[in-house]
């Protein structure tokens, strides 16, 4: 018998993250699969979000 797993059986992520899952995961999406880089506007947020993990993993230095 094949048991549905409940939310406690799946890790847990941050939301930080999270995001910067999603964020790598988009940007591979745009160059394997669509063949473009992806929109500035898009990547300018992502980035954002990287440098705010890097400051965050400094500070915990």
């Amino acid at each position: 018998m094949n048991e549905e797993k409940g939310p406690s059986h799946h890790p847990h992520l941050s939301d930080r993250d999270l995001l910067l899952c999603i964020g790598r995961d988009l940007k591979r999406i745009y160059e394997d699969t669509l063949r473009q880089s992806l929109p500035s506007d898009i990547e300018a947020l992502l980035q954002k979000i990287e440098q705010a993990e890097r400051e965050r993993t400094l500070r915990k230095q």
